[in-house]
């Protein structure tokens, strides 16, 4: 899910995202899906797979998640960047530092 807000036309308040997140929190009792859960999601043989941020550094041992895989970056904040960098690769996010090879 994404929200999105012009703030040419109105800024973001305090009271607008609270109600945000209750609407949110209410919407995901109801489905049964946390959306403030601390997964990423990225591209594996075809297919959206999740994990914990706890597993990731597993997946990079294990050869799961390399420089090259396709990740869901949800940590653009705007517009252009959602449309830009959303999808992009792995060693060119926030997660290159997993990727960095530490000195013998």
């Amino acid at each position: 899910m994404v929200i999105t807000l012009d703030e040419f036309q109105n800024a973001a308040s305090g009271c607008s995202i609270d109600t945000s997140v209750r609407w949110l929190k209410d919407l995901g009792a109801e489905t049964g899906i946390n959306f403030f859960d601390r997964s990423i999601a990225f591209w594996h043989n075809n297919e959206i797979k999740t994990v914990e941020l706890t597993q990731i550094k597993s997946l990079v041992s294990e050869g799961i998640l390399t420089p090259d895989t396709l990740i869901f970056n949800n940590l653009v904040a705007q517009k252009s960047e959602f449309q830009s960098k959303w999808q992009q690769k792995a060693g060119e996010s926030w997660m290159k530092r997993y990727f960095q090879q530490i000195p013998a």
